[in-house]
């Protein structure tokens, strides 16, 4: 083999050693978060950066779909490498302007919402929240949403506008909580993956609550009923009056919300831990409140809430 050819083989693979393996390649596109959120491995650290803006780019208008009317966004896509105690991801992040959504996209591009409740215009409504944006966030909330304040969980250091200093904030956790259905359903209308605000699932499950009550003769009664865990009548099964329970179907769909200790300070960043879809169809953009029980009728079933009523899908 001439020299030159065994120098440049050489040069090659000497190359090839040097450069980074696919463990170690950030996947195309993504970016570090500029804070940790992993509550299944390892220790979390007391008091991470959370600094947003070390590199921001214009605001433009964002193409998330909204179900609710007049919401609109703008976005901010992340374009520098931010490095942190662990390596959660997000490519952006998205604005509302004195707006709260009813429910909220888990983005397939990894994304963080801020909100700013600054204007007077909110004044009631956190005060009938206990001063809490969670908490006022969550009332709106169509999902069921299960956690603790975050007032014993470590705080994070949030920077919420370029050049701004950061904020320490209560980092409040939270489960969706899933659905309650009948469990004559069939389960293919319940199992689906939602990331974004598609309503196809959900138009599917009530056309087949609507054709499970043809079926039984009781005539439809509309979608208000498919959410209340009321079963008016028994279901007719094969020709026979048959008594269904109603079951609860998990949802691994996570959500964190950082919030300033300061309440001053009216602002809030949501973001979705591992980016995990939700598991069931989007619910009607309504929310039962101040129902401390509810008597299914023709069921042998009775369900207790504190506070509000969960959603529920009926066959």
């Amino acid at each position: 083999m001439p020299m030159v050819l065994r120098t440049i083989i050489r040069l090659l693979v000497a190359l090839q050693d040097l450069s980074p393996s696919d463990d170690e390649r950030d996947p195309p596109g993504n970016v570090p978060l500029p804070w940790s959120e992993d509550s299944t491995t390892g220790p979390v650290s007391p008091s991470p950066s959370l600094n947003m803006m070390t590199d921001p780019t214009e605001l433009h208008d964002s193409d998330t779909r909204w179900l609710d009317p007049d919401i609109s966004s703008q976005v901010r896509v992340i374009t520098h490498q931010f490095t942190t105690h662990k390596s959660t991801r997000v490519h952006r992040l998205e604005y509302l302007d004195n707006q709260i959504p009813t429910c909220w996209p888990v983005q397939k591009i990894p994304t963080g919402y801020i909100l700013d409740f600054s204007d007077s215009i909110w004044d009631e409504s956190l005060a009938a929240a206990n001063g809490r944006i969670d908490n006022l966030l969550k009332d709106v909330d169509i999902e069921s949403w299960l956690g603790g304040s975050g007032r014993g969980d470590s705080r994070a250091q949030v920077t919420f506008e370029p050049e701004a200093d950061p904020v320490e904030c209560y980092r409040v956790r939270a489960d969706c909580g899933g659905i309650y259905f009948c469990d004559l359903l069939d389960r293919k209308l319940i199992n689906v993956v939602r990331y974004d605000l598609e309503t196809d699932s959900r138009e599917t499950l009530l056309e087949a609550q609507r054709e499970t009550r043809r079926k039984d003769g009781s005539g439809d009664t509309g979608p208000l009923a498919l959410f209340m865990k009321l079963l008016p009548y028994a279901h007719v099964v094969n020709g026979t009056s048959v008594e269904s329970p109603i079951v609860k179907h998990k949802c691994l769909s996570k959500r964190t919300y950082f919030v300033p200790v300061d309440d001053t300070i009216r602002k809030v960043v949501i973001f979705h831990p591992g980016f995990v879809p939700h598991n069931h169809p989007l619910l009607p953009l309504s929310k039962f409140r101040n129902c401390s029980a509810i008597s299914i009728a023709s069921a042998s079933t009775r369900m207790e809430s504190k506070g509000q009523l969960f959603p529920a899908l009926i066959g």
